[in-house]
């Protein structure tokens, strides 16, 4: 029977595969795996496949199975749709009514909401518990209740929260976002996003604004308040009743005097589909904390490259030396002023605590002194430390129950330190979470990064987190414009069996005459073009380059995106191109823009002369203009890949990565990873330019090592065959636009 996915217009042919694919995993596989490449329409395909059998299944389910809805949220259960509709417009006339008074209030007295900037000493005090086994407080709000049944929910994430807001606005492209279909979607961010609070604005960039939130919210707090937490149920019912991004949550909460974020986070058990960034899911205790529970859950992966990467940073963790003394600093001196104070159970694991400071401490110094970098197991470096026999569970649970890091950060701000040197412990923390998980595939890494010693906590098997996840959600798909290659996402499925899995790729919309890929072997000289380490102080390579930019610059209308390997090669090309007097004679055609990793307003910029007459923006690949940016249109009418960019072999993490997977002795080895790493880098940029049907552009990897087999299967079937030196290249890119104008003239 043929399904009726409501798609907001006429889906091609490979968007109506996708949605039956992936409706018919759901319906009976484990975990599903699904690429389709940017301007396919990807996001939309799953919103209608997901939330249509989302539906089907919840009307499945008994009446008796869908109740475990949170009770603050009762009234949304309760009613039906008429009332529903009433109740909220009662509660928006409610909420204006007050809202002008509120605001004249805050204009009035800012003191109304911060009434001293000393901390009374009561809510830097522990709160001693004669339950040594006691669970964490009750005063901990973060700790969002989890029912004991949740219907089928999707939860939807993706790395960055520009993705997340994306695929919420094709969520109201759809019938779930608006009408009698409407979706209960609930956005969720960190307090960075969400706080609208303008008191703690300047504790956002340090990592203190968790506990400044919670300072200012303790009922033991008598001397401020936050007004826009005591409105956190107007931004809850907003956002149940409306599809809702970031933008959308934060203007609802200053206009009518409510916290996004709280209202976001009360909202969970009542959302149908919950967005969420990685940073919130990927990692179990920081998952549960916030109050997700993944039972029953459909668990969607968008960006899905970035998946491991991710898992592996989400539980590890880097220390500074700074970070170490402070926190030792700040510790000792609460220590000494309160100890007389304190419980022996208090006592005993705040001894530890310092003890492990002392010991990190001293461990970094040896290693600075030694002017060497210095990788060790984690068990290993527990034993060297005398640390083997502490208990970090508990110690863990001890910092949280008595919330010892925002007690620390008042403390310390009390003392006039800085926000950054106040929420130091909160970093020591996060790297001790890291000794609570399962040590065996993890190492202590030492070494210089920028000059700067650093302590690094590595996790290197990314398995484990990943099959815990896999484990409790009702199915995982990991989606992604690219995916390809694949070898290394096998492997987090290795557990499970192969008829589980569901698997879809599918070419691109775009007709085969809007692309043009082709690898260029050879530059003008003959010369072959081979970007490796040793040979890129190549002369005549560096030239034959050159010669081949400035005659793209030439022919290419518009935008152009050169991808360089390293930030280090950029600055060498820069400065050949002055130097051999190439830089006037591109930007006689073209403006020049080149990555420095810090002008955020550099694509602005360049995106301004791209359209109006043209742009060359040099780039470096797995940088932040390389990935998540979209070179659509004329942005980038071509884009050109120099040389392949490995990872540097002997980084100390590549390093230790590479050596554990050689350990395992499977298929998956170092080689294998140092190589796919590198492919998938290349894949993710050039995939940028290519965005929508209507689009076209040209492809050039140059370099002779470029491998065809290595690209996404919708650019195989365009790279020109037998045509490798750069004159020939040029001669058909010349075609290939003159084509496209001729056609836009016949239009």
């Amino acid at each position: 029977m043929e399904r009726d996915f409501a798609f907001p217009f006429e889906p091609y042919s490979i968007q109506l595969d996708f949605m039956n694919r992936l409706y018919d995993t759901l319906d009976t596989c484990k975990a599903g795996i699904f690429e389709s490449p940017t301007g396919t329409g990807k996001s939309l395909s799953i919103i209608c496949a997901a939330f249509k059998w989302l539906r089907e299944n919840q009307a499945s389910s008994s009446d008796s199975q869908r109740t475990s809805y949170s009770n603050s949220q009762a009234w949304l259960r309760e009613i039906d749709a008429a009332e529903k509709d009433n109740r909220i417009k009662e509660a928006k006339a409610s909420s204006e009514a007050t809202i002008q008074p509120t605001k004249k209030a805050l204009k009035k007295s800012p003191s109304d909401t911060i009434h001293s900037n000393l901390i009374p000493e009561n809510l830097l005090l522990i709160n001693e518990s004669s339950n040594e086994d006691s669970k964490l407080s009750s005063k901990n709000v973060e700790m969002i209740p989890i029912p004991s049944f949740v219907p089928p929910r999707i939860l939807y994430t993706s790395r960055t929260h520009s993705q997340l807001d994306q695929f919420i606005g094709e969520i109201k492209r759809t019938k779930w976002g608006h009408g009698d279909d409407k979706i209960r979607v609930i956005r969720i961010g960190s307090r960075n996003h969400l706080c609208i609070n303008e008191h703690l604005s300047k504790y956002k960039k340090s990592g203190a604004i968790n506990y400044k939130c919670k300072e200012l919210i303790d009922p033991d707090n008598t001397r401020s308040e936050c007004v826009w937490h005591q409105g956190q149920n107007k931004v809850s019912e907003f956002a149940l009743s409306n599809v809702s991004d970031i933008e959308d949550l934060i203007r609802y909460g200053q206009e009518n005097i409510g916290c996004p974020y709280y209202g976001t986070r009360s909202s969970l058990n009542s959302a149908e589909v919950i967005v969420a960034p990685y940073a919130s899911i990927l990692n179990k205790q920081v998952r549960e904390g916030i109050g997700i529970c993944l039972d029953n859950v459909i668990l969607i992966v968008d960006e899905a490259h970035n998946l491991i990467e991710s898992i592996i940073d989400s539980y590890s963790a880097t220390l500074t030396r700074n970070q170490i003394e402070q926190s030792l600093r700040n510790l000792s001196n609460y220590f000494n002023r309160y100890q007389n104070r304190m419980s022996p159970r208090s006592t005993m694991y705040i001894k530890q605590i310092l003890k492990i400071l002392v010991s990190l401490g001293d461990f970094m110094n040896a290693r600075i002194r030694a002017k060497i970098s210095h990788v060790t197991p984690v068990a290993e470096f527990l034993v060297e430390r005398e640390l083997v026999d502490y208990d970090f569970y508990r110690i863990i649970d001890f910092v949280e129950e008595i919330e010892l890091t925002r007690k620390l950060t008042g403390f310390a701000e009390n003392l006039d330190f800085s926000p950054s040197d106040s929420a130091c412990f909160h970093y020591f923390m996060e790297f001790v979470r890291c000794f609570g998980t399962d040590p065996k595939d993890s190492r202590i890494l030492f070494e210089f990064e920028e000059n700067l010693p650093v302590i690094k906590y590595l996790l290197l098997n990314p398995k484990i987190p990943f099959q815990t996840m896999l484990n409790e959600a009702r199915c995982v798909i990991l989606a992604g414009g690219t995916i390809e290659p694949i070898d290394e996402f096998m492997q987090l499925f290795s557990d499970t069996p192969r008829e589980k899995i569901g698997r879809f790729s599918c070419g691109h919309v775009i007709p085969k005459e809007n692309l043009l890929v082709s690898i260029v072997s050879y530059g003008e000289s003959g010369n072959p073009f081979k970007f490796n380490y040793q040979s890129r102080d190549n002369d005549i390579m560096l030239t034959d380059l050159c010669k081949l930019i400035l005659d793209v610059s030439l022919t290419v209308p518009h935008g152009v995106v050169v991808f360089l390997p390293s930030f280090a090669f950029l600055s060498k090309l820069k400065t050949y191109l002055q130097d051999h007097n190439y830089f006037p004679q591109i930007q006689a055609n073209k403006t020049l823009f080149f990555d420095n990793r810090n002008e955020n307003n550099m694509l602005d910029q360049y995106s301004r002369e791209a359209k109006i007459g043209g742009a060359i923006l040099f780039a470096v690949v797995r940088g932040k203009l390389s990935e998540g940016i979209n070179f659509n249109d004329d942005l980038g009418r071509c884009v050109i890949m120099v040389g392949l960019p490995y990872l540097n072999v002997n980084d100390l993490e590549v390093k230790e990565k590479m050596r554990f997977l050689d350990s395992k002795r499977g298929d998956f080895n170092g080689r294998k990873f140092y190589e796919m790493n590198c492919h998938k880098a290349i894949n993710q940029s050039i995939g940028r330019a290519i965005r929508h049907r209507n689009d076209y552009a040209v492809i050039l990897l140059v370099d002779q090592r470029h491998n065809m087999a290595k690209r996404p299967l919708w650019m195989r079937s365009n790279c020109l065959e037998r045509i490798e030196r750069a004159k020939e290249v040029v001669n058909c890119i010349r075609g290939f636009f003159e084509n496209k104008k001729v056609l836009q003239i016949i239009k």
